[in-house]
């Protein structure tokens, strides 16, 4: 699952809103589901700022798993 990122200096109600920009993208991979098993997957994204570096953890509602994302700020 990808979530593209986007910031603003004030709360935008749209990213085309002036003062909101694309920041990046994150990748996230998602639990394997069983073929014909139909299950809506929420995903909880977590920036950690530590230090110099942006971290991110996903979490899944299907097994509760955390895992760190990927982010890329070039893409």
């Amino acid at each position: 699952m990808t979530f593209d990122i986007y910031v603003s200096d004030s709360p935008p109600m749209y990213v085309t809103d002036e003062n909101c920009y694309y920041f990046g993208r994150a990748t996230v991979d998602l639990p394997k589901v069983e073929k014909g098993k139909k299950r809506d997957v929420h995903v909880y994204l977590n920036f950690i700022l530590a230090g110099t570096e942006l971290q991110i953890q996903a979490t899944n509602n299907i097994n509760k798993d955390v895992a760190r994302a990927t982010f890329d700020f070039l893409w």
